[in-house]
This record gives structure tokens, C-alpha cells and sequence, in this order.
């Protein structure tokens, strides 16, 4: 929670329910994603909004995420909250309606892909945030200005319930979120991030087919989170998980626990082997709310 970026989606699980007529209900599985480093996993047994804002009470800051109505909640209750949006979210939704062969679908997509442009070269270049952000502002806010002169065009002329009004409908709603990445070079433009930590949860859907109850569900999302870190820091799973183990039965303290997880394991075996790289760590409070700009 006190990383700069916190993104944020949810995805089904099917849970098993002996008393229930129909044997399965659909659990969630929330993931909570910091700055590209941590991953965490939380399950419930329902979509309620309280989940979320339960377990993003104590953040401050950015908070990347779709337009799910508990993630406006709590932008709207929370002042030291900025909801960033995602482009990819808003993209998803045009391709839809390109699918439906309305070909004027393809003008929006063809600005969004520049924009992504300016994100590829940006990451190819191996940019700083500040040179990313120069970019940005440089090449894709006028590339933000012509999409909202595209959907204030075609809003009025497009059936309200055709696949193209869905998109338009959702950008509009969306625009005020998806000005935050154009003023800090640190927001990525979408929450892809969190959609890859998500997509384990998607291949085990199709082989465990349920968890066998809420229990077994969270006992999932603990292991999903140890395992989702360690994939995003580079740990070796099993290597990391046979030394952490072995250190607790041993009687690792407590006080210590930090220098388990996954980041700082990953630090302290590079610096065993004399191998460059980044130090562990450091906990910190809640970086300071950023200034977004102008919306």
C-alpha cells in the first residue's frame, strides 16, 4: 500500500457450496498490484464494493484500476485518493465494437494505437519517467485531444445501444481518469500489470475447474500472492519457498519477516553472489498525493 502505483482489478472463481441447490456459487478473487514488485491476492465470496474499499483503506495516492463502481467509490468518498484509468479497458471496448463491423470503431482505435506508440518507443528507449513523460506530453496529448474531439462528434449520432455507444459512452465516463498517466511519467497508460498477475487464475480455472470451498479459495489467494511476487521479482519458486520455509521452522523471527519476502530474498542472493543489482527494499509511508493536472 505504500507503493507509489497500486493497480487493481478482480476476476471469478467458482467455489464449491454443498448446502446450496445449484452446488457452486462464484467467489472473486481480487489482485492488488504494487509498482510492478508485489502482488496480492484476496478472496471473497461475493462482488460487494466493501471488499475493495476494506482492502484499500489505508492507501493514498494513485490507484489504477477500471470503472467498477466500489473503485469510484472510493475515489469519490477519499480525497487523498486519485483513480487513474486505463486505456486498455476503453481499447477493449472499440474493438468490440470494430467486431461488429462498424467501421467507424476503427477511427478511435487508430488514435489509442498511437498513443501506445508513444509508450513502446518511451520503454524501448529505456526512458526515466521524466523523459516519458516529456514524451507523452510532447505526442500523445494531442493524440488525447483528438479522441474526446472524435467522441464528443459521435456521441449524439450513434445508437445508445449499440457496441461503438457502449465505447464512446464508457471513454466519456472514463476521461477525467485517463488524464492522470498524461501528467506523471510513473502511471502507466493502462493496467495491463494487473491483468497479466490475474491470467495464472485463468489457466487454473480450466484444470482445478473450483476451489472446494471459501477456505480453500483464500488458501489459494496466499499462494497466488507468494508465487505472483515471486514472478515479478524474479525468484525462483520453489528455491525461494524451500529457504523461506526452512527459516520459519527454525524459528525465523517474526520481527524479521520483511527480509523474507520476495524482493529482499531476491536482493540479499545477488549480493551473496556479488551480483549487481537492486537493494532491498526499504518500508516506507505513503508517497505524497501527486499533482495530476488539469483534467
Amino acid at each position: 500500500m505504500s507503493s507509489y502505483v497500486v493497480g487493481t482489478d478482480d476476476t471469478g472463481l467458482r467455489v464449491l457450496v454443498r448446502r446450496d441447490p445449484a452446488g457452486v456459487k462464484r467467489g472473486v478473487m481480487w489482485v492488488y498490484v504494487g509498482d510492478a514488485r508485489f502482488v496480492v491476492f484476496q478472496y471473497s465470496p461475493n462482488r460487494r464494493m466493501e471488499h475493495p474499499l476494506t482492502a484499500l483503506s489505508e492507501r493514498t495516492g494513485i490507484v489504477q484500476c477500471d470503472a467498477y463502481a466500489g473503485y469510484r467509490r472510493l475515489a469519490h468518498d477519499r480525497q487523498d485518493i486519485v483513480r487513474a484509468g486505463c486505456m486498455a479497458h476503453v481499447r477493449r471496448k472499440f474493438e468490440v465494437a470494430e467486431q461488429s463491423n462498424d467501421l467507424r470503431a476503427t477511427l478511435f482505435l487508430d488514435l489509442i494505437g498511437l498513443m501506445y506508440r508513444v509508450e513502446a518507443k518511451a520503454t524501448e528507449a529505456e526512458a526515466t519517467p521524466e523523459q516519458r513523460l516529456m514524451l507523452r506530453q510532447t505526442l500523445t496529448v494531442p493524440q488525447m485531444g483528438r479522441l474526446k474531439a472524435l467522441l464528443d462528434q459521435y456521441e449524439p449520432a450513434v445508437p445508445t445501444k449499440t457496441p461503438l455507444a457502449v465505447a464512446i459512452r464508457y471513454a466519456r465516463e472514463e476521461w477525467p481518469a485517463l488524464q492522470v498517466f498524461l501528467h506523471d511519467g510513473q502511471v502507466p497508460i493502462d493496467n495491463n500489470g494487473v491483468e497479466r498477475a490475474i491470467r495464472p487464475i485463468a489457466v487454473g480455472r480450466k484444470n482445478y475447474l473450483f476451489a472446494g470451498s471459501d477456505q480453500g479459495a483464500h488458501n489459494a489467494a496466499v499462494l497466488y500472492s507468494i508465487l505472483g511476487t515471486c514472478a515479478l521479482v524474479g525468484a525462483e519458486p520453489i528455491a525461494y519457498m524451500t529457504d523461506v520455509l526452512t527459516r520459519i521452522a527454525n524459528g525465523w523471527p517474526h520481527s524479521r519477516v520483511r527480509e523474507l519476502l520476495p524482493d529482499a530474498w531476491v536482493a540479499q542472493r545477488r549480493r551473496q553472489r556479488g551480483d549487481p543489482g537492486p537493494t532491498d527494499a526499504v518500508e516506507s509511508g505513503p508517497p505524497p498525493l501527486p499533482s495530476t493536472g488539469p483534467p
